[in-house]
């Protein structure tokens, strides 16, 4: 379970980082 939120917090944080140099 906790490697499934942690997965998707990783995940929405590159997304948020990326997407604005992008």
């Amino acid at each position: 379970m906790a490697a499934v939120v942690v997965d998707t917090t990783v995940e929405l944080t590159v997304t948020t980082i990326i997407l604005p140099i992008k």
